[in-house]
């Protein structure tokens, strides 16, 4: 959804130094959370 992506990169621009290492878990488990949180 949408708004696991926005929150994922509202994430990323605060923490940059985890922007190279944790991205893609990070973008999948925000991902995940908020699809299971909507349903």
């Amino acid at each position: 959804p949408a708004e696991g992506i926005a929150k994922a990169e509202t994430i990323m621009q605060a923490y940059p130094e985890l922007n190279g290492t944790v991205e893609c878990g990070m973008y999948g488990a925000i991902g995940m959370y908020m699809m299971m949180k909507e349903k």
